[in-house]
């Protein structure tokens, strides 16, 4: 009788509990979303050796309870490390979450946006959401930087093109930005449904929460990356309605029932 009522407990417990897991391949900011959005400042982030995530850490909401309120962040290793192979075992062990948890997993998906090339995290993606009763976010981050590198590319073209003559304050010019944007954002569109599929995803959202999109332009930190344009920051803010942190916060909180 003591075993069963243990067993009871066990589950009691287990149906409350909820976990919010990202995962991703390396490199495409997983760490530094969960540190910058939830406070965590244990969490290293960075693309040097120390910042690289080498094991799957749980920490409880800051809003969670280990006993009302048993809500967990589960950061991952970047799936897909050709270096180090044994942090993909880690989270193939985690997909077991699934099945513990019935309905209690929320699994965050972290994109880089850039050229549709398929990587060994989306297989992962795929599986977890095929296989269990799990929920699929998605943030897509660096888009920044991707819109930066093609308008850059294409922007002396139109210069010599379409727009030869036009001052750069013309609304023509805001208007061909305005589909280059559109256009990689059905390129980046295109790369998570072929992944997840129309039916799979609960939320897509875009943050940049690094480089010249955050900070203000009287900051004096003399690291801090000026917008390459005048327009850039809220130019793309309002296209893709990219979330701040507390955005974010308020989002995934929403996600998981806090």
């Amino acid at each position: 009788r003591r075993a069963v009522s243990l067993l009871d407990q066990q589950r009691l417990s287990l149906s409350r509990t909820r976990l919010l897991v990202a995962g991703g391949a390396p490199d495409v900011g997983k760490t530094t979303i969960l540190r910058e959005v939830f406070g965590f400042d244990h969490f290293v982030a960075g693309l040097s050796q120390v910042g690289q995530t080498d094991q799957i850490t749980f920490a409880l909401h800051p809003d969670g309870d280990d006993y009302a309120r048993p809500v967990y962040v589960v950061d991952t290793p970047g799936f897909g490390d050709g270096d180090q192979v044994y942090r993909n075992d880690m989270l193939r062990l985690l997909q077991g979450a699934g099945d513990w948890i019935p309905g209690g997993m929320t699994l965050l998906w972290v994109l880089k946006a850039g050229r549709n090339i398929r990587q060994p995290a989306d297989e992962m993606l795929r599986s977890i959401a095929e296989k269990h009763d799990v929920r699929c976010l998605v943030i897509v981050t660096h888009v920044d930087k991707l819109f930066e590198e093609r308008y850059r590319e294409i922007g002396p073209l139109w210069k010599e093109t379409s727009l030869k003559g036009v001052p750069h304050k013309d609304p023509r010019w805001l208007a061909q930005r305005k589909s280059l944007m559109a256009s990689l954002r059905e390129e980046i569109d295109v790369g998570v449904r072929s992944v997840l599929g129309d039916n799979k995803i609960e939320g897509l959202r875009y943050a940049c929460l690094g480089g010249w999109m955050v900070g203000e332009a009287d900051d004096e930190d003399e690291f801090a990356q000026p917008p390459p344009w005048p327009w850039a920051r809220q130019e793309l803010t309002d296209f893709y309605q990219v979330l701040d942190k507390r955005e974010l916060r308020k989002w995934l909180d929403s996600c998981v029932g806090l």
